[in-house]
């Protein structure tokens, strides 16, 4: 007869083997190895819960990083939209054929009123330019007049 040694892993996968013929284990089995596997079941039991919650953990994490990252594209995707139809909107109030007729006419008034300033400001250098002149023949006299006394 050959010795073998148990680890405990063999031991407990032994006692999950005798766990799984429950009824006829309960029967053959002594009180205290029944009480070892039942806790070693529990633990592995135990084992495996926590380790599917720490995954649902995970899990639940990963999906809502992956639906704030989902609101913030939306969200910058609507003000987009949003921005991009006020820019029609102005646009469209703006070129609109209704409103053609009204805005030649303010472009014509204003080109009148610019029209208007220009010669304005024309005859003001005209003006300018002419005392200019008028004070340069007086400045120029009044020295020729000095210089002859």
């Amino acid at each position: 007869m050959t010795l073998k040694i148990l680890t405990k892993q063999d031991e407990d996968t032994a006692c999950v083997r005798k766990l799984l013929l429950w009824p006829t284990f309960l029967i053959s089995c002594p009180a205290p190895e029944q009480v070892k596997c039942v806790c070693v079941l529990v633990h592995r039991q135990q084992q495996l819960n926590r380790k599917s919650e720490d995954l649902i953990e995970q899990y639940r994490c990963q999906i809502q990083e992956t639906k704030l990252k989902h609101r913030k594209h939306r969200m910058k995707f609507e003000n987009h939209l949003q921005q991009l139809i006020e820019q029609h909107k102005n646009l469209h109030s703006v070129f609109s054929p209704d409103r053609l007729p009204a805005e030649i006419e303010s472009v014509e008034n204003a080109k009148s009123q610019l029209l208007k300033a220009e010669q304005l400001k024309l005859s003001q250098l005209c003006h300018l330019e002419e005392a200019l002149d008028e004070a340069r023949r007086q400045t120029s006299t009044d020295t020729a007049d000095k210089h002859t006394d």
